[in-house]
C-alpha cells in the first residue's frame, strides 16, 4: 500500500499507522533539510533521469519499495531503538542548526554518520543500509552493459563493497 493514495481509515484497519508515522516523519525530515539547504528531494533522480534520456539511456529503478523497508526497519527495531529514534528524529524537526551542503556529502561526514547511527541503533543500520546496499548492489549485477548508477553517498561504500566482492569471485 502507498501512503499517499490510502485513506486514513485503511491505514487503520491495515494495522501499520506506524509504518505510516515512520513514513511521514522522515518525508518530513527530509523536506526540512532539503529546503534548509535548497535542494528538493528527490531532484538528484529527476537530474539522472533527463540525462539519461538526453543521450538514449535505458532507465532503471534498482532500490526497494519504500514501504517494505519502513516495514523492516520498524519491525527490525528494538522498543528502545524506536523510542530513541523518534526523539531524534522530532529533534531535527524543531532544530534551527544550519546545513552545509558540501559538508554532509563529504565521505569522511558520510562514513561519521553511518557509524553514529549504527552506534545509535544498529538494526536500523542494518536495514536502511546493509539491507539496501546489497539490495541495490544485486539489481545492478543483473543489469547488462555500461551503466551509470545514481545512489545516496550513504550506500556507495557499502555497493562497491558487493560489486568489488563479486568481481573478486568471477575472477577466481
Amino acid at each position: 500500500m502507498l501512503f499517499r493514495s490510502a485513506s486514513i481509515k485503511e491505514i487503520l484497519s491495515s494495522g501499520k499507522l506506524y509504518q505510516f508515522l515512520v513514513h511521514w516523519l522522515l518525508a518530513y525530515v527530509q523536506n526540512k533539510l532539503g529546503s534548509e539547504v535548497g535542494v528538493k528531494p528527490g531532484s538528484e533522480m529527476l537530474s539522472a533521469i533527463d540525462a539519461a534520456r538526453s543521450v538514449g539511456a535505458s532507465i532503471a529503478f534498482v532500490d526497494r519499495d519504500i514501504n517494505i523497508t519502513i516495514a523492516r526497519f520498524w519491525a527490525k527495531m528494538r522498543l528502545i531503538e524506536k523510542l530513541r529514534m523518534l526523539i531524534a528524529l522530532l529533534g531535527l524537526t524543531t532544530s534551527d542548526e544550519e546545513i552545509d551542503l558540501n559538508e554532509i556529502t563529504n565521505d569522511d561526514t558520510i562514513s561519521q554518520l553511518v557509524t553514529e547511527l549504527r552506534q545509535f541503533s544498529p538494526n536500523a543500520a542494518q536495514v536502511l543500509v546493509d539491507e539496501r546496499d546489497a539490495y541495490l548492489a544485486g539489481n545492478l549485477l543483473k543489469l547488462h552493459g555500461k551503466i551509470v548508477a545514481v545512489v545516496g553517498a550513504g550506500h556507495k561504500e557499502g555497493i562497491k563493497h558487493y560489486l568489488i566482492g563479486r568481481a573478486s569471485c568471477r575472477e577466481r
